[in-house]
């Protein structure tokens, strides 16, 4: 599930549904946005306001998701989180 959950209205629906697509003893990759300033000021200020390489609207900083708040929402569907990487956009 890459680059979805911070455009979804019902954050908690997704990931259940997400996670009961997984088979037993499979495994579940997430990417997404956390809510920090740095994504802010990236994805809104820069892509979307300033150099207009997304379209305006695209991104809403209040539903990117914090990485406790995946851990917490994928934990309480069963699975164990064996990684939190924090990643950084490279064109």
């Amino acid at each position: 599930c890459s680059e979805v959950l911070e455009h979804v209205s019902d954050l908690p629906l997704m990931v259940r549904d997400v996670c009961r697509l997984v088979r037993p003893g499979g495994g579940l990759l997430v990417t997404t946005m956390d809510r920090t300033a740095l994504s802010l000021l990236l994805t809104v200020v820069l892509a979307e306001q300033l150099l207009r390489i997304v379209p305006p609207g695209t991104h809403h900083w209040a539903k990117y998701v914090p990485p406790l708040q995946l851990t917490r929402l994928v934990s309480a569907e069963g699975f164990q989180v064996v990684r939190t990487v924090g990643a950084a956009y490279n064109p």
